[in-house]
């Protein structure tokens, strides 16, 4: 039994796995270091404690919508495409108070991702079966219609 339930837990978890899972988690994943060699490089160029009060403040409500949206989730796959929009919206404001050329090459990014890596299509099971309401009663009770 432990098995089958590992077995189980091993393929909801590998559909996290997809080109469209990885690159958008590496891209969120990028911007500390993105962040880190905005600040050596471009460090005259840009108010350093501009860009921290910014991180701040777009950290903290994306982190706060995010949580929002967990709590109405449809899906767990519907809540992570949210986590890569709204991670990739704040990045981009983020990158835009480093260099907007900075911002550019992030934005022809992100459009490249979304014309070439889409959405993983959902490959789990799809057989529906249409229940009346007695047909229902019959499966859930295992009695058949006559008896009551």
């Amino acid at each position: 039994r432990s098995w089958c339930l590992r077995r189980r837990t091993m393929a909801t978890v590998t559909r996290f796995f997809s080109p469209y899972h990885v690159l958008n988690a590496l891209v969120l994943c990028s911007y500390p270091a993105l962040s880190v060699w905005a600040k050596s490089t471009l460090a005259p160029a840009m108010d350093i404690a501009t860009l921290a009060q910014w991180e701040k403040q777009s950290g903290a409500s994306c982190l706060a919508v995010l949580f929002m949206r967990y709590l109405r989730k449809e899906t767990v796959d519907a809540w992570v495409t949210d986590v890569f929009m709204y991670g990739k919206t704040a990045i981009a404001l983020l990158t835009y108070f480093m260099d907007p050329r900075v911002m550019a090459w992030y934005v022809v990014l992100n459009l490249l991702m979304y014309l070439y890596v889409n959405l993983p299509v959902y490959a789990g099971p799809s057989a529906v079966t249409w229940l009346s309401p007695s047909a229902l009663s019959e499966q859930v009770t295992g009695a058949g219609a006559g008896s009551g």
